[in-house]
Order: C-alpha cells, then sequence, then structure tokens
C-alpha cells in the first residue's frame, strides 16, 4: 500500500512529462480530460516489490504468474499507449496462459456442490483453462469504464479471495491476494472520482489475469474439492456485465467486441445516478455476491444449494431492474 502511494503521484507526473494520457475522443468516454493510465505499470511494479520483498513465499507457482502476467502487462501497455485489435490482444493472451500450461497450472477437475462429484478433465481442462482466463481478463478490462469502479471491484474480490484462501489453509493464493489489496488500498484514492490517474487496459488486464489464475490454482480447494461454482460467484459483478453484454449485442444483432454505452454502470447513470454513487452501488452489489461466496465455502451441501438458488434469483433481479436486455426500449 506505501509503495503503491508513494509511486501514483510520480507516474502522474511521469503521465504528463511523456504525454501517457487518455484523450476522451469517444462519445462513450464519461471523462472530459486528458488523464494519465499509468496505473496499471503502478500496480505491477507495488506487486512485485512486496513479493520479492518477502522472498520467503515466494514459491515456484508465484514465479510462474509473475512472469505470465507480465506479458499480459505489457500487451496492456502498447494497447494504451497505441491501441491494438481485439485478435492482437487475444494472442498476447493466449501466450502468456500457455506459459502457465506448460508450467501445468489449469484446471484439472472440478465438482460442482460440496461432496458432489469430482470430475478428472484431463487435457479437456487445457482449453477450459484458456476460456476462463481470457473471459475474466477481459471481463475486468469491460467493467474499467467509471473512476474507481474497476479498482474498487478488484479489491472487494481480492479480500473475498483473502478469507477463503485463509479458510480454505492456501497460504500462496492468500499472499498474492493480500498483497494486491494493499497495491489496490494504495491507487484508490487517485482513481475514485474524480481521478487523477487510470489504471488502463494494462491495470485490469493484469488484475483480470492474476485474479482468474489465483482462482483456479490447484492448491485453491475447500477440503481437496474445486467447486467451480464459487469462483464464478465471487466474480459476479464482471461476469455478469461481460455475459449480458454479449447477450446483449447478440440480441440486437451487433458485433460482440463493439463497445456500447449498455453496461451495467451505464444503466445506474441512466436511472439518475451520479457518476459516484453509481460506482458505490456497484460496490455493494460485488459485496452481496462476495458475501454469497464466502458463505458457499463454510457451507454443507443442503445451504450452498439455497445459496446458489439466492444468486440466481439476485441474478434475475437485477436483470429485470435495470433493464440488462433493453427490453422495455423495444416496446
Amino acid at each position: 500500500m506505501m509503495i503503491s502511494l508513494f509511486l501514483t503521484p510520480l507516474f502522474m507526473n511521469i503521465s504528463f512529462k511523456f504525454e501517457f494520457l487518455d484523450i476522451p475522443k469517444e462519445t462513450r468516454k464519461v471523462h472530459g480530460t486528458p488523464m494519465p493510465f499509468l496505473g496499471g505499470i503502478i500496480i505491477y511494479i507495488s506487486f512485485l516489490i512486496t513479493l520479492t520483498l518477502q522472498n520467503s513465499f515466494i514459491d515456484n507457482n508465484h514465479f510462474r504468474i509473475i512472469v505470465s502476467s507480465t506479458i499480459i502487462l505489457i500487451g496492456g501497455i502498447i494497447d494504451d499507449i497505441y491501441p491494438i485489435k481485439p485478435r492482437e490482444k487475444l494472442i498476447i493472451q493466449i501466450i502468456a496462459i500457455s506459459i502457465l500450461i506448460f508450467n501445468d497450472i489449469y484446471i484439472k477437475d472440478i465438482t460442482f456442490i460440496p461432496g458432489g462429484n469430482t470430475y478428472a478433465l484431463d487435457f479437456l481442462g487445457i482449453p477450459l483453462m484458456f476460456v476462463w482466463v481470457i473471459v475474466l481478463t477481459n471481463a475486468f478490462n469491460l467493467i474499467d469504464g467509471l473512476d474507481g469502479l474497476a479498482a474498487g471491484i478488484s479489491l472487494i474480490v481480492f479480500v473475498t479471495i483473502f478469507i477463503i484462501s485463509v479458510i480454505s489453509g492456501n497460504l500462496s493464493s492468500a499472499i498474492i491476494s493480500s498483497v494486491l489489496c494493499g497495491t489496490l488500498i494504495g491507487i484508490l484514492p487517485y482513481n475514485f472520482y474524480k481521478a487523477k490517474i487510470f489504471i488502463g487496459d494494462s491495470g485490469a488486464q493484469f488484475i483480470g489475469f492474476i485474479l482468474s489464475v489465483i482462482l483456479i490454482d490447484g492448491n485453491n480447494t475447500i477440503n481437496g474439492e474445486f467447486i467451480i461454482l464459487i469462483p464464478i460467484i465471487i466474480c459476479g459483478v464482471p461476469l455478469f456485465d461481460t455475459l449480458t453484454s454479449i447477450i446483449r449485442r447478440k440480441l440486437k444483432k451487433l458485433p460482440i467486441m463493439e463497445a456500447d454505452k449498455g453496461h451495467v454502470h451505464h444503466k445506474l447513470i441512466k436511472l439518475g445516478n451520479s457518476h459516484p454513487k453509481a460506482v458505490i452501488i456497484m460496490y455493494f452489489i460485488e459485496i452481496i455476491f462476495s458475501l454469497i461466496a464466502i458463505l458457499m465455502v463454510v457451507s454443507n451441501r443442503r445451504n450452498f444449494l439455497l445459496l446458489l438458488f439466492i444468486s440466481l434469483v439476485y441474478i434475475i433481479y437485477l436483470v429485470v431492474k435495470l433493464d440488462i436486455f433493453q427490453l422495455k426500449k423495444d416496446k
């Protein structure tokens, strides 16, 4: 946290000096003035320095995650400075994921409920790994639409992962998530409304990538089981926004990758909420998902299924309340 607090003003000055700025040329942009976008580098440096200082906790998995996430960060920086095509982003992400897979980090088996059947995925775990990491990496990039939104949601998610990691006895995930909590706490005062610096594509993709990896880390199990529904609930807001965006664009016969103003945070602003209030509402939406996920971890099968049902009702409520698919507009 202290490293992040120290680096942020420094990189803000560097951004203005070398004109590493986000110029608001598109109508979907909510900021009206050029903004520094080197926040992702601050997050990365703070993360790397802290893990290095705690060298007794660095294991092989940490090293592999650092190497692969560095590739994601570099790709994000390039995209921030010289916007690249979605296909080129995808290639960079595939390279980073491949490093993990070659080092035996991928989804090997899953179960859906506590005490349920465990399914060994064998080689099928590799394509599932690609899908999971790519979806989550880009999901956090998609929600980075308002000041403090992606950073704040990420902080809530990493706090949740830390709690679950402690419960499950996973020291590796607990260390990484706690380090990223501190990093995000350090930058959030500068990133919240009115933001003085953006985390950029580099920061959002880096966070999403790290998060996706530690969620499926082979040691991240509850009583020896990798319950796939828990990571999905933990990432409720970014996954909800991403999946509903895909469905919405399909219904409107638009390209999936075409940017629009139909995201959850845009909907909240259209309902009359101010910029900071919309962000805080998003925080509360994510906190509810996180609390459900934590309760799932300590629940038996019956309570787990009840919580899953509550999650589905909650999701349906959000879809209807926010008119996510813009059905009212078509009447």
